[in-house]
């Protein structure tokens, strides 16, 4: 998530950014290095090159920037969370209102 942050923040670099797009462009291509048909190694592969562009994208974002996406991250999360919860309690009501018309009809 960090990493998208970066992707529209100005004081990114360019090569950092194209970085991140081919890194983008790799999670959602169906081209393999090596097909995930090939039990471990498949997936290994994808694994290995993922974490090897995302670590080398890391490294080439300004510390300033991470940490603000960091920031905002942790900030959105929040909101998330509490709208987890709300979603969560609406599916047990729901759930418990079905349950009891059940038990009522039958």
């Amino acid at each position: 998530m960090i990493i998208l942050f970066a992707l529209n923040d100005r004081r990114t670099p360019l090569s950092a950014k194209v970085l991140i797009l081919i890194t983008m462009a790799y999670v959602i291509s169906p081209l393999d290095i090596l097909p995930d048909i090939i039990l471990i190694l498949g997936f290994l592969d994808d694994f290995l090159i993922l974490n090897a562009l995302v670590t080398i994208c890391h490294n080439l974002i300004p510390v300033e920037v991470l940490n603000e996406g960091r920031f905002k991250i942790e900030k959105r999360m929040k909101v998330i969370k509490k709208q987890f919860l709300i979603s969560v309690a609406f599916v047990v009501v729901l759930w418990a209102i079905l349950i009891g018309l059940l038990i009522y009809f039958l």
